[in-house]
């Protein structure tokens, strides 16, 4: 199952417009600063990919991740103007924990200016 918020679909709705982007966004998983985390991408339909399209933008999920994850839930919060930004923006969820992927070891780097953490 994928959840996308209404604040989800106006936010990324909005981006892509001003951008002039058109094109379907995949989620994925990332081996990041703070470990594994899913993430937006454009991207084309792949054979077999789940797809949701019940929103003005279409989002793609491989089936495995979808599995992996259980459901994922896509959101958007303003910002409030406090610290780094961490505090608002895009959130993806899953409803399960998930693995780093094999051999990726952990996921650390130092965060420079701007950064968060």
């Amino acid at each position: 199952m994928l959840e996308i918020t209404g604040e989800a679909v106006t936010f990324l709705k909005n981006y892509m417009d001003e951008q002039n982007l058109d094109s379907p966004l995949r989620v994925f998983k990332q081996n990041g600063c703070g470990g594994v985390r899913l993430a937006l991408a454009l991207d084309q339909e792949q054979p077999g990919d789940n797809t949701f399209s019940d929103s003005p933008i279409t989002f793609l999920v491989d089936p495995d991740l979808m599995a992996e994850c259980g459901g994922i839930k896509i959101d958007y919060q303003e910002p409030d103007g406090k610290g780094c930004g961490c505090s608002g923006g895009l959130s993806l969820t899953s409803t399960k924990a998930l693995a780093a992927p094999e051999g990726s070891g952990g996921g650390g780097c130092a965060c420079g200016s701007g950064g968060c953490g």
